[in-house]
């Protein structure tokens, strides 16, 4: 039954962008950067050096793998499949997940739709650069598990993935001290194991950044933000966009944009004090409880950090609009509906009358009318969203790969257009 419930969310996943499947291409950095060193170097070369400020596992391996085996027209093929792949392994933990807050159809579904549909996963969509917030969420999931008992085989798996994770972009490393926190708590063997993973994982990312930030060519992450955007931000994109869609989101940004600096600190404040109430709220009524509710602010508040790579101007006030760096903040979200999907308790619900259910258990009514909103705005924005990255004007990679064989002086243009690359006719490994 799960196998055939994850064959079903694979084909979800097809359906959302089957042009992606058919006529694969290379999205940003991973053309311009990781498919020209992986093409220009060894292949054991390719996958073990940091081609930014971090160590991207996923996108190092696809392409050099692509690189090495498939002609320059196919390589897309490898990359974008590894990304579907990829993209599965949240649903799997959720369909296979042993937890209390996961148990039966009317938890464990809803999950896996918050997981599927969920905005802000438009620009990470079958992309080895996008991985990286997939294998965020997975670790995030894998953290707030409450499984007292576990095969090894099923030890095995999450341990590969917690390494693939960490290993594969900076935002997971900050979940390791969580991971410590709770092998502490436990004293179990395998807490310890997973635990060593991450923060093994996360010294290394941690020395990475170090080495290039000593070298002055790390990107200016903090350069010129104000840290009332901070919160800000999260909201709109963590709470906002989810239940009221973009033309919510838009609005509120719209409106906060539109003040002086005094009143935009005045309502940071208010946002920060709401969105902290809500937290704790969520947090004593979830059985994964403090830890679920640490993993999300854990992961949405460098994600801001991240997303301020490039001067954007005065207080990065970008950041409110939903369509800018959403991909930073795909995994915080999914889990913070995660969270509000363990604080229910649909027992309060069951076999009650309206008004019992309005005394008694209003916070479940509500958590779950803002769940099923959630959802629905998912549903409905599901193939729209990703549109935006999807463009029948962008360049066919075969055709790109056949017109520079006729004229190597011209670059190989990936999506979005304006990324490329050059390369010398003796890299064509056809």
């Amino acid at each position: 039954m799960r196998c055939a419930a994850l064959l079903f969310c694979a084909a979800l996943v097809a359906w959302r962008s089957p042009e992606l499947l058919q006529a694969p291409r290379f999205w940003a950095e991973e053309g311009s950067i990781y498919l020209l060193h992986a093409l220009t170097h060894g292949t054991f070369e390719s996958i073990v050096t940091p081609q930014q400020d971090y160590y991207a596992f996923m996108p190092s391996v696809a392409t050099a793998l692509a690189a090495r085996f498939l002609p320059l027209e196919k390589a897309p093929l490898l990359t974008t499949w590894a990304a579907f792949l990829v993209q599965l392994i949240p649903i799997a933990l959720v369909l296979w997940s042993g937890s209390s807050w996961l148990a039966g159809f009317r938890r464990r579904w809803p999950a896996v739709l918050l997981v599927l549909v969920v905005p802000l996963s438009g620009e990470i969509w079958l992309t080895t650069i996008g991985s990286q917030f997939h294998l965020s969420l997975a670790a995030g999931i894998i953290l707030v598990e409450d499984v007292r008992e576990e095969s090894r085989v099923g030890s095995w798996v999450r341990r590969m993935i917690l390494l693939a994770a960490v290993l594969t972009g900076p935002p997971t490393a900050f979940l390791a001290p969580l991971f410590l926190m709770r092998a502490w708590t436990t004293r179990k063997r395998e807490d310890f194991m997973r635990a060593t993973v991450m923060m093994l994982g996360a010294l290394l990312q941690a020395g990475i950044y170090g080495g290039v930030a000593v070298a002055g060519t790390a990107p200016p992450r903090l350069s010129g933000i104000s840290f009332e955007i901070v919160p800000l931000a999260v909201v709109v994109k963590t709470l906002v966009l989810p239940v009221f869609g973009r033309p919510g989101a838009n609005l509120f940004a719209s409106w906060v944009e539109g003040l002086s600096p005094i009143p935009i600190l005045v309502v940071a404040i208010v946002m920060a004090a709401l969105l902290g109430f809500v937290l704790v709220g969520l947090a004593r009524r979830s059985p994964s409880g403090w830890r679920h509710a640490l993993a999300y602010v854990l992961l949405a508040v460098p994600s801001v950090i991240f997303a301020t790579g490039t001067n954007l101007g005065a207080g990065h006030i970008a950041l409110l609009t939903p369509a800018f760096a959403q991909r930073y903040f795909y995994a915080p979200t999914v889990l913070l509906a995660l969270l509000a999907l363990s604080a229910v308790d649909f027992s309060r619900i069951r076999g009650k009358s309206p008004r019992e259910v309005m005394v008694a258990s209003l916070p479940d009514v509500l958590l779950s009318l803002l769940l099923a909103v959630t959802i629905i705005v998912g549903i409905v924005r599901y193939r729209a969203d990703v549109r935006p990255f999807v463009s029948p004007r962008y360049p066919d990679w075969a055709t790109e790969v056949e017109a520079w064989r006729a004229d190597s002086g011209r670059p190989l243009r990936v999506w979005p257009p304006a990324f490329s690359l050059r390369l010398d006719p003796a890299d064509d490994r056809r």
